[in-house]
């Protein structure tokens, strides 16, 4: 079972509070995304000056689709710096690429962790 949801706030003892937006259903939660696009905060994201569609963000790390036309062949273990582009301001993060995979439509995907303590949280959970 599984459904979308929009957090609301982190309070400061580390609780999540999150806003139910549909009912449960059934569902393999690998086959799909955990965000719609449109919830997603407003924003860009560019590795080595090449624009990035953004799939999922945390403060922890970041789930990325490569555009068809990208030249890149990203390997899990190599270290990136994103570069993120929000209404409120830039921030870059350095990540590691943990694992890479193509889905059913050729789409090649990629997760990445964030190392260190990025200031992306600020942007992502702050309104």
């Amino acid at each position: 079972m599984g459904f979308q949801a929009r957090i609301e706030n982190i309070t400061p003892d580390n609780r999540i509070f999150i806003r139910q937006l549909t009912k449960p259903f059934f569902c393999d939660l690998r086959l799909w995304p955990r965000v719609q696009f449109d919830l997603l905060p407003e924003m860009q994201a560019f590795c080595d000056d090449r624009e990035i569609g953004v799939v999922n963000i945390s403060g922890g790390g970041t789930h990325i689709v490569l555009h068809e036309d990208d030249p890149a062949s990203p390997e899990p273990g190599s270290r990136v710096e994103i570069k993120f582009i929000f209404e409120k301001g830039t921030t870059t993060a350095d990540g590691l690429i943990l694992r890479l995979w193509t889905d059913q439509k050729g789409l090649r995907h990629v997760e990445v962790k964030f190392l260190g303590e990025p200031e992306i949280s600020d942007f992502i959970y702050r309104r």
